[in-house]
């Protein structure tokens, strides 16, 4: 028996001109499934999301949800340094398909907890 206990984050496949290439993603999401990965979770630091426009963000989420084919779940990043664009990714995001929603706390610069209690809230 297989134990499906690992969630790998998608790195983000790039040309060699700095653009997303969609088909290679959709390749890494079915290797992950025929790997027996327990999920998988993008955009994220190994997928680069700073790097991503808002618009890349959302063709990587749907092309993976499109790759998992409901085979495997995707946890999907809404990392931003705006709560409320983190936010707005996040409903994005869910209604594009997407199983779990997650973010990162923002660390660029030093706030108080109730600050980052409220950002998470």
């Amino acid at each position: 028996m297989l134990i499906k206990e690992i969630i790998p984050v998608m790195p983000a496949p790039f040309t060699e001109h700095e653009e997303l290439e969609l088909e290679a993603l959709e390749r890494l999401v079915d290797f992950a499934f025929r790997a027996y990965a327990a999920g998988v979770c993008l955009p994220a630091y190994a997928s680069e999301f700073y790097k991503l426009t808002h618009s890349e963000r959302g063709a990587t989420i749907r092309t993976a949800v499109k790759g998992c084919k409901g085979r495997l779940p995707l946890l999907a990043q809404s990392n931003d340094p705006s709560a409320r664009t983190a936010a707005e990714i996040a409903r994005r995001s869910a209604d594009w398909g997407a199983d779990v929603i997650a973010f990162a706390i923002p660390r660029q610069f030093a706030v108080p907890e109730e600050q980052i209690l409220r950002y998470c809230s």
